[in-house]
C-alpha cells in the first residue's frame, strides 16, 4: 500500500504526474502543469480509504491550489467516500467533473450535490 506522494514523473506536457494514494481499490492521482492540476480518481472509494482519499486530496489541494477534481474513473463510491470528496469539494470550492450517474445518485438520496 502506498500512502503517501510516490516520485513525480514528467507527463511530457510541462507539467508532472505524482501518485498521491494507491491501495488495492483506490488510486489517487495529480497531474498537469501549474495552474491546471486534474487530481484523477481511479477506483472505489469506500469506508476502508475515505480517509486515505481526505489525506491525498488535501496534499493535492496544499501543491496546487487551483487544481480539478475528475472523478470519471471511479467505479464505486459509497457514503463515506461520497462524505469525504463532497466535504472536500465544499470547503475548498474545487470543481469536481465527471461524475457518475451512480454518484449523482447517491449525492440525490443524501439530498446533496458538488
Amino acid at each position: 500500500m502506498l500512502d503517501s506522494a510516490g516520485p513525480a514523473r514528467t507527463d511530457g506536457r510541462g507539467g508532472v504526474q505524482r501518485v498521491l494514494h494507491a491501495d488495492g481499490l483506490l488510486r489517487v492521482v495529480l497531474d498537469g502543469p501549474p495552474g491546471q492540476a486534474v487530481v484523477h480518481l481511479v477506483g472505489e472509494a469506500d469506508t476502508t480509504n475515505s480517509r486515505a482519499l481526505g489525506r491525498a486530496l488535501a496534499d493535492a489541494h496544499q501543491r496546487e491550489p487551483g487544481l480539478t477534481i475528475d472523478a470519471g474513473r471511479l467505479s464505486f463510491v459509497d457514503v463515506s467516500g461520497a462524505r469525504t470528496l463532497l466535504g472536500f469539494a465544499q470547503w475548498t470550492s474545487v470543481p469536481v467533473r465527471n461524475v457518475s450517474d451512480q454518484l449523482r445518485r447517491l449525492l440525490t438520496l443524501l439530498d446533496v450535490t458538488l
